[in-house]
């Protein structure tokens, strides 16, 4: 990727990633003290999700040094977008499935049914 978009086109897909990977661990965290584990676990978990949220932001809040600068908030709006349009894809898809296979269910219900067998 370097080679094609060098360190300009590179650092801001890096960037976004380490926020979605804090993001992930934040998740994870929260997650886990859902499960309701001991203290000590609790107590971790908790650290775990103060931690994430710090790092998080650090990248967006823009008084901080480092923030995230324009190109970085391109590439979360051109990740973002890959994610809608692949979410959208999926469901349609899946709605697709869904109808095709209610037809199919409705051609083989009608085709048993006693009412044909009489004619």
């Amino acid at each position: 990727m370097a080679v094609f978009l060098g360190q300009a086109g590179l650092v801001p897909i890096l960037e976004v990633g380490a926020v979605a990977a804090a993001v992930g661990w934040m998740a994870a965290c929260a997650s886990y003290y859902c499960m309701k584990p001991a203290v000590l676990g609790r107590v971790a978990a908790l650290f775990g999700v103060l931690v994430t949220i710090l790092m998080v932001l650090v990248k967006i809040v823009p008084l901080v040094p480092g923030h995230f600068t324009r190109y970085e908030w391109l590439a979360v709006a051109i990740w973002l977008a890959i994610g809608a349009i692949s979410r959208v894809r999926q469901a349609s898809s899946k709605a697709l499935g869904a109808d095709t296979a209610m037809a199919e269910v409705a051609t083989s219900t009608s085709s048993q049914s006693p009412e044909n067998e009489l004619s």
